[in-house]
């Protein structure tokens, strides 16, 4: 089966929002930590704000959810970025995008 990939539409500061994702809602959000080595990151809950995934930094070219695969959520979310590097604040949704991927 082949991956399909769609876009996340991001803004680009700190944010909260649902997503369906193969039928089932999930609340994410996004933030920034503004210490050395550090940057931006994702919290993944349940519909029900119970906690999924906390503090995933948000680095491009890898499938973020790869070390979660144990958890059967059955979708990836990747990280692109123009520069190769991880995104600076105000990059989201601009020069760094989040997509998600789902086997079709």
């Amino acid at each position: 089966m082949p991956l399909s990939l769609n876009e996340i539409p991001l803004n680009s500061g700190p944010e909260r929002f649902g997503l369906a994702i193969n039928g089932v809602n999930y609340r994410f959000r996004t933030g920034y930590a503004n210490a050395d080595g550090s940057g931006w990151y994702l919290d993944i809950s349940h519909d029900d704000g119970s906690p999924l995934i906390s503090g995933m930094a948000l680095v491009p070219g890898t499938n973020l959810m790869a070390p979660y695969s144990y958890m059967g959520l059955n979708f990836a979310l990747l990280m692109t970025s123009e520069s190769g590097d991880p995104p600076l604040f105000g990059e989201l949704g601009t020069a760094c995008r989040l997509y998600v991927g789902t086997l079709s």
